[in-house]
């Protein structure tokens, strides 16, 4: 007891220790799928190696700035499997010139006038959760405007394959 005592002491005295480097475990966030969370460990991990790479001493700066790199890399591949993806289908069928000639009428990506619908497709907020693929989507990044490209484009696919040009009347009446 008198010894860890006195270490404790003499560690006060010398002020704080420098920093060690460790893993850190990050608790689970309710709710959020597991890349998420994992993306979200990772990402104080590094940010951990690199304060002991810059602020570390001996031992524990060598690891950490070694492990900034293999980490950095770890992270990044998480980034890379949450992306969208989309079939080649899905692409097929939005270069098609069928679809062309719906979405030359419809807008940009990007496009929220105000009146409702939103997105290259102009997807209402009922048609934006018509799938399970949509609802995550809507859930994630909010209205259509704000939807990845290739997010859009299939949701839009999937929503073609089993209702056809339905959801576009408008401008699928022009282009048939």
């Amino acid at each position: 007891m008198k010894k860890l005592v006195i270490t404790i002491a003499i560690a006060a005295l010398l002020g704080a220790a420098p920093a060690q480097a460790h893993l850190v475990r990050v608790p689970d966030y309710p709710g959020k799928s597991l890349l998420a969370n994992r993306l979200a460990s990772q990402t104080i991990n590094v940010k951990h190696a690199r304060y002991v790479c810059k602020h570390g001493a001996n031992a524990h700066q060598r690891w950490a700035c070694k492990a900034v790199k293999w980490l950095v890399r770890e992270r990044n591949e998480t980034k890379a499997a949450m992306a969208p993806r989309v079939s080649s289908s899905a692409w097929a069928w939005y270069l098609s010139s069928d679809t062309q000639c719906v979405t030359n009428h419809e807008g940009a990506f990007t496009t929220n006038t105000g009146n409702g619908y939103y997105g290259r497709f102009q997807m209402d907020v009922s048609f934006q959760n018509e799938t399970a693929y949509g609802r995550a989507a809507y859930r994630r990044y909010g209205t259509a405007d704000r939807w990845p490209p290739a997010v859009q484009v299939q949701h839009a696919h999937d929503i073609w394959s089993y209702a056809g040009w339905s959801r576009w009347p408008t401008y699928a009446r022009y282009c048939s």
